[in-house]
This record gives structure tokens, C-alpha cells and sequence, in this order.
């Protein structure tokens, strides 16, 4: 209380979880407070407002992954490898990527700018979307036919989300019902999630 900074207790709580994390030395345990945490949970679902990209955090740099086809972020020509270092005209290098992320998301029908650097590309990119409800379904399936006539099930799950499990159970079944021979099921750039998901 005396302490002339005039500290919260929040920043001091969060300060000692900090300290109690860094002392893991275990660079897949991290802390999360509420905004993170909200931020966080919000890609487990079916759907969720934003500008439809798949991000990642690379010696803290927040890439993008993966562009939704006719998505916002898609018609204003962000592409796959690009880097954000901008969020409304401001740096977020430096920035915490749950930070990033709720600057990038927020209320439907808003627009967000968002400064990318590109490779080959001498000045910041700026790009403006408006936020939108983007589909974010974790399973998906198609069926494929061998050239010896074998029907193969292919289920991609790109998320361990919040209704992952129910939705895996149903496509399961409805590939059965098509009399498929084999399965294939696609775990490529799954970035993880729910546990209990993933033993259900």
C-alpha cells in the first residue's frame, strides 16, 4: 500500500503467478488471465466472430497460418505467411499473443485494420475488414474411391473443441453407413485443445 508505483493487487497476483510459472521452466505451461482465458476458449467453439485466419506464434511473432476461403480477411488479401505487426494503426510487437488475438477479434459488423509485413514487401501492409460470424467447424469428412474401387472415409479435425467428440461420433457413423473399406483421419496442423475431447 505504501510502495510509491501504487501497485494493484491485481498486477501483484498476477506478477506471483508469473513468478510461480517461470519457475517451471517448461515452455508449454503458461498463464492466462481472464482476457486471455476468454480469448482463449472462444476458439473451441463452432463458430466465432472474427476475420476467418488461424494464427501462430513464432519467436513472438504472430503468423498467419491459414486464411478462410471468402472470409473477411481473405477479400481484404491477407495471405498465408503473412506477419501482423500492426492492430488499428498501432505496433503490437512486443504484445502477448492473447493480446493480439482480442485486438483482432471483437464485436460483429466492426471493422479492424491490420498491418501485415510480407515478404518481398518493403512497407507495412495495411489491410481493413469487417468482422464477421466466421464458421469454424472442427470435423469434417468426404469419401474417396481407390483405383482398385475401395471407398476410403477421410475425416479432418482441425480443433479439440467444445462439440469435437459429438460431431466426430456422428461423421463416424455416417460414413459407416456408406459401407467405406478404410479410414483416414487427418490431424495436420491440429493445434490442440479440450483433453477430455480427445478420450471421449
Amino acid at each position: 500500500e505504501n510502495h510509491y508505483t501504487q501497485p494493484t493487487e491485481e498486477d501483484l497476483w498476477d506478477a506471483a503467478v508469473d513468478g510461480m510459472i517461470a519457475s517451471l521452466n517448461d515452455p508449454y505451461t503458461s498463464y492466462f488471465d481472464y482476457e486471455e482465458y476468454t480469448s482463449y476458449q472462444s476458439g473451441f467453439g463452432e463458430n466465432y466472430v472474427g476475420v476467418g485466419v488461424t494464427v501462430s506464434f513464432q519467436n513472438e511473432l504472430v503468423v498467419i497460418e491459414a486464411v478462410k476461403e471468402n472470409g473477411p480477411a481473405d477479400s481484404a488479401g491477407i495471405l498465408v505467411n503473412d506477419i501482423i505487426v500492426e492492430v488499428n494503426g498501432e505496433s503490437v510487437e512486443g504484445e502477448g499473443f492473447y493480446d493480439i488475438v482480442g485486438l483482432i477479434t471483437g464485436e460483429i459488423d466492426t471493422d479492424v485494420t491490420i498491418g501485415v509485413f510480407r515478404q518481398g514487401v518493403e512497407n507495412v501492409i495495411q489491410l481493413t475488414m469487417t468482422r464477421s460470424d466466421i464458421d469454424n467447424t472442427t470435423v469434417s469428412s468426404t469419401l474417396f474411391t481407390t483405383d482398385d474401387g475401395k471407398t476410403i472415409g477421410y475425416i479432418l479435425v482441425t480443433t479439440f473443441g467444445d462439440k469435437t467428440s459429438e460431431l466426430f461420433h456422428n461423421e463416424i457413423i455416417n460414413l459407416e453407413e456408406q459401407g467405406i473399406d478404410g479410414l483416414i483421419v487427418d490431424l495436420r496442423n491440429n493445434g490442440g485443445g479440450h483433453l477430455y475431447t480427445v478420450y471421449n
